[in-house]
């Protein structure tokens, strides 16, 4: 339990650290230091959020599927080229882990349709 807290001390020295790095260098340039943000409530006028995040989300499943194809097909070589080696049991393991991962990443967004947490 000491050695938890210790870390988040040590943790939060070094975010500060950062933070006042970042701010003795920003702050010449911009001619202030870091301020807090806050967005007009008119500025999202006819704009879904919901939407904008779910193409995001979209895009990045899609190009999950897309790694993942490449990777069945890195597995399947794998495995192949195992198969003709005959002395080469982890070479056999990592394909076969491989294509593991690649079905995972190609049927993600399957899963999380069937889940109904994508529509």
């Amino acid at each position: 339990m000491k050695k938890i807290a210790l870390f988040k001390n040590k943790a939060q020295n070094v975010l500060l650290a950062v933070e006042t790095m970042a701010t003795a260098v920003m702050t010449p340039i911009i001619g202030r230091a870091f301020s807090e943000v806050t967005v007009n409530q008119g500025a999202l006028n006819g704009v879904d959020p919901f939407a904008i995040a779910g193409k995001g989300i979209g895009m990045i499943l899609t190009v999950l599927q897309i790694l993942g194809i490449g990777m069945l097909i890195f597995g399947i070589i794998s495995v192949a080229q195992s198969m003709q080696d005959n002395g080469n049991p982890d070479k056999r393991a990592q394909g076969f882990a491989t294509i593991a991962v690649a079905a995972i990443l190609i049927g993600m967004k399957f899963v999380l349709q069937a889940m109904g947490i994508l529509a």
